[in-house]
């Protein structure tokens, strides 16, 4: 899955390279190559880079929590649709920390962690 969300986020950061400066772009690539892989069995909190099952009032969603591309959508095969949220974003710094079974609100809107890979 690693391999498969770092060459997502690559493609997310080269679509906004136009909008961005060289030096910005690559800063970004960079900000992806920084991100700390945990193996799966050693996730024990959301980090940069996790992949989480949020339930939002009734609905369940996987996000990654990313430093480039919020806002966008990736699509994997074995988790399908998930919505990349930035690490700066509201959403995104709550998520830090969090644990599976933590609940939270961001923006009025409640959220509990279901699962993190």
């Amino acid at each position: 899955m690693k391999d498969f969300l770092i060459a997502e986020l690559k493609k997310l950061a080269e679509k906004q390279k136009s909008s961005l400066s060289a030096e910005e772009f690559q800063q970004e690539l960079e900000l992806i190559d920084a991100i700390d892989w945990p193996m799966k069995d050693q996730v024990k909190e959301v980090h940069l880079g996790s992949v989480v099952k949020l339930d939002q009032e009734g609905r369940a969603q996987w996000y990654l929590v990313s430093p480039v591309g919020g806002g966008n959508f990736i699509v994997s095969d074995t988790l399908g649709p998930m919505l990349v949220v930035s690490a700066f974003s509201s959403l995104g710094q709550e998520l830090l920390g969090k644990k599976i079974g933590e609940s939270f609100q961001v923006l009025k809107k409640s959220f509990k962690l279901l699962e993190l890979q």
